[in-house]
């Protein structure tokens, strides 16, 4: 038997700052092991996303934004009743009006129209996309429609722009296109179509003040006439006698003539300014910058693009490795999160070194380089093992568990059984798992056709059974390969305990590959094993799983030794990464499915009424 380690807390210290999210001590170092542990998965969705800027960017058609700018005059406003000339400034209201006038259907009309665009594939929607002469290719070609002016409104609204400038009096006209030229043509022709509209305006407001003038003059010219007629009528049939009298009617006619007079003459000089007006007229605001060729594309922007592919890249993959590991509740992302439940961390695996051979090419010897870091990493545990133990010559039979699959469990025990054979101690290597793709007995002894099940009807001899490896490590398969019998049919025989006896006496050093969860519970050989050794992978399994694992061993006999952290196999997070995105995929699809079939089912909208 063998002692326990005491549990053993996690100690602060200045290199080591710790923050508590949820009564979850997450350390600084390990946020350094996660990131170095999901590094792969995060450079993958920071290089996908950065691949998927890069090809829509080649196949982005770029479009180039022109600018035009229009500055709005404060001119005089001459009465018609009134020879004070009024400066009134410019609000808001007004300048919105402008505005509005440059983007109405007037204007645009005016430009398609003078700029011919109903001939323009990029405007008339001749041009096809891929999309639609990819569906041509089994429906046939679809008959084409030939586009009025009124058709083209919408297109050219969504690449026209028109903004105030701040506060100011400046308006800005854009334009947008793929060819850069056009883009200058279309914007200028905006900015001219909306002066010429402005000119047409002043002419038929003169016009209108023209013809009403003079008809007014006309009535003005008769009165002032009238008045200039009563008064020589009046003067010549005026007695002498009444002289006093008729003076004072005389000045009255003579004031009346001449107000008609003085009011015909102004009527007549505002006529003449209208006139004059109407033949040259002057719009409200003027041209401050004209449209000029634009030098790179405005979209689409591609530093803008490429810098937010990358961070949503690195998110991404820092996003899909939190859900991932915190699939199944805390992530496990270094040995040093062991320590709270009071489990010893007596080593860790490295990735295998170069040269390292594969047996029958999938077990790993890491004895096959005996200078490597890979084999040190193995004797190291090897002595940590023999510190934990109670005595170094007390023959012990350690199993390795974990709490999920595929975490390293046949690499340590066949490569942990080879390092206590170099020290001199003789050691059994026993196959609880020989019928598993990649096991101890399938890589060195595919063809033995007995294993432990048959020992304990006693029809063969253990040392009949044992596999020489190397020099004092014997490998010990339960059922030989191909057969029926299961690690737990061997270990819930009551005939086992005494099998395992006999092991005791024969060997140093017993060491037992167990089956993964999903095949045995862990438990299940606690009566002839002295104690257990867990393999945890980070980002394999969750914390909470392990130390659910480790409590429920350790109130047994058989308890937990310690704990090897494998830093090894990297490779599978690549295929869990796919599945993890295509899980997302499918559940996106559903959503997607789902919102379209309730939107199918509304009623039709009802058809506004024109008022």
């Amino acid at each position: 038997m063998l002692d326990r380690s005491p549990p053993l807390r996690a100690k602060r210290d200045l290199g080591s700052i710790e923050l508590e999210r949820g009564g979850a001590m997450v350390a600084i170092r390990d946020l350094a092991a996660f990131l170095r542990q999901n590094a792969k998965i995060i450079l993958l969705c920071f290089v996908g996303m950065l691949t998927i800027a890069f090809l829509y960017l080649a196949s982005a058609k770029p479009q180039f934004t022109s600018i035009a700018t229009v500055f709005i005059e404060s001119p005089k406003v001459q009465s018609l009743r009134d020879d004070v000339g009024v400066s009134p400034t410019r609000d808001n209201p007004t300048l919105e009006s402008h505005a509005e006038i440059l983007r109405s259907d007037k204007i645009a009309l005016a430009v398609i129209e003078r700029q011919k665009l109903l001939n323009d594939p990029e405007f008339s929607g001749t041009s096809k996309g891929w999309r639609t002469k990819m569906a041509e290719l089994f429906t046939g070609p679809s008959p084409v429609k030939a586009p009025t002016a009124i058709d083209l409104l919408g297109v050219f609204r969504n690449r026209l722009n028109v903004k105030r400038i701040g506060q100011s009096f400046v308006i800005e006209v854009s334009f947008k296109s793929r060819d850069r030229s056009k883009a200058t043509r279309l914007a200028n022709a905006v900015v001219t179509a909306y002066m010429a509209d402005q000119i047409n305006a002043k002419t038929e407001a003169a016009k209108v003040g023209a013809e009403w003038l003079e008809g007014r003059v006309a009535d003005l010219r008769k009165q002032a006439t009238g008045a200039a007629r009563a008064v020589q009528d009046f003067r010549a049939r005026t007695d002498i006698v009444d002289q006093r009298r008729a003076q004072l009617d005389l000045s009255e006619l003579e004031s009346v003539a001449e107000m008609y007079k003085l009011v015909y003459a102004g009527y007549l000089q505002k006529l003449t300014e209208t006139i004059q007006q109407q033949s040259v007229p002057l719009a409200e605001s003027r041209i401050l910058n004209a449209a000029v060729l634009p030098n790179e594309p405005s979209h689409p922007k591609s530093r803008l693009i490429i810098a937010l592919a990358g961070l949503v890249g690195l998110l991404g993959g820092i996003g899909a490795s939190i859900v991932r590991q915190s699939a199944g509740g805390r992530p496990f992302v270094s040995g040093n999160q062991l320590r709270d439940f009071g489990i010893e961390l007596l080593g860790k695996i490295p990735s295998r070194s170069k040269g390292v051979i594969k047996l029958n090419g999938t077990l790993l010897d890491a004895f096959s380089v005996p200078d490597s870091g890979f084999a040190d990493s193995f004797r190291n545990i090897k002595i940590m093992l023999d510190l934990a133990r109670k005595r170094e010559d007390l023959p012990v039979v350690i199993g390795i568990a974990s709490a999920a699959p595929v975490e390293g469990r046949t690499t340590l025990a066949f490569n942990l059984s080879v390092a206590f054979a170099r020290s001199g101690r003789r050691t059994a290597l026993i196959d609880a798992d020989a019928n598993h793709t990649g096991s101890i007995t399938q890589s060195t002894a595919r063809t033995c056709g007995v294993g432990l099940s048959q020992a304990l009807s006693g029809t063969v001899e253990v040392h009949s059974i044992a596999i020489p490896f190397c020099d004092g490590c014997d490998i010990l398969p339960i059922a030989p390969v191909g057969s029926p019998i299961t690690a737990i049919d061997f270990f819930t025989d009551d005939r086992s305990l005494s099998l395992f006896r006999g092991l005791r006496n024969s060997y140093d050093l017993v060491i037992v590959d167990l089956p993964p969860p999903t095949r045995m519970d862990p438990r299940a050989p606690i009566a002839c094993l002295d104690g257990y050794l867990l393999v945890a992978q980070p980002g394999r399994t969750s914390l909470d799983r392990i130390g659910e694992l480790a409590q429920t061993l350790n109130q047994s006999h058989a308890g937990v030794l310690g704990a090897i952290v494998n830093l090894g196999g990297r490779r599978r997070r690549t295929r869990d990464f796919a599945h993890l995105i295509g899980s997302a995929a499918l559940v996106l699809f559903r959503r997607v499915k789902l919102q379209i079939l309730q939107r199918n089912r509304r009623p039709p909208a009802q058809p506004s009424q024109t008022v």
